[in-house]
């Protein structure tokens, strides 16, 4: 038990304080990359490759960052130059302009159906579930 500060007396604890500290971890890509094989036959030079793996993207943008991507461009709908210059500075992710319009255009595609059968069955629903309150917005005051 800790002492008084100055009477020597025991200090009874009545109630504690709590400090947090809220941190990221760092971010840093995770780059795997897969070797194959190529073959060239010595006669007629016919060259033959092994495929990849069946479980890896044939995307060289992986379903985590290809989701950020989308993320970005609909959710928090950031321009390409901005996508761009977040996922450098921010995952030192080098990625071009037209890689990222490719990855928005694949995730669309694969969206596409989903999107449909959810609208499709959303209107056969007999309640809506809509919410019809008003978002607060500041209103200039008159005088």
């Amino acid at each position: 038990m800790p002492q008084g500060f100055s009477t020597g007396k025991s200090v009874v604890t009545v109630q504690l304080s709590g400090h947090q500290v809220i941190e990221i971890l760092p971010i840093t890509p995770l780059v795997i990359e897969h070797r194959l094989h190529r073959l060239v036959c010595p006669c007629c030079s016919t060259s033959t490759c092994a495929p990849l793996p069946a479980d890896v993207e044939l995307s060289r943008y992986g379903p985590r960052l290809s989701a950020l991507v989308g993320l970005l461009g609909s959710a928090f709908p950031l321009s390409f130059s901005k996508t761009q210059a977040l996922l450098d500075q921010l995952l030192e992710v080098k990625i071009s302009r037209g890689a990222i319009a490719a990855i928005r255009q694949r995730l669309s595609a694969a969206l596409e159906l989903p999107m449909a059968e959810a609208l499709q069955a959303a209107r056969q629903q007999s309640v809506a579930y809509v919410d019809e309150h008003r978002c607060p917005h500041r209103q200039r005051r008159r005088r």
